[in-house]
């Protein structure tokens, strides 16, 4: 494997919670891609909202709504 491989690549994830009342965009066509020897950290203003808006945290729903290699 290259030094500088690609190990993920997400383009255009998009990812809306929707209530009878409001409709929430937590990620708005958000591209991210990881090398091999990277470091990453993803934060958010609390544990609970960071993993619900995380990419990882429904990889069904973001699959069907970007690219993931």
């Amino acid at each position: 494997m290259d030094a500088n491989a690609t190990l993920i690549k997400m383009e255009g994830v998009k990812k809306v919670f929707y209530t009878d009342e409001v409709e929430t965009h937590a990620l708005s066509e958000i591209h991210l891609e990881i090398k091999k020897g990277q470091y990453i950290s993803i934060a958010g203003p609390s544990a609970v909202a960071s993993r619900r808006c995380s990419p990882f945290s429904d990889f069904s729903i973001h699959r069907r709504a970007a690219s993931i290699r």
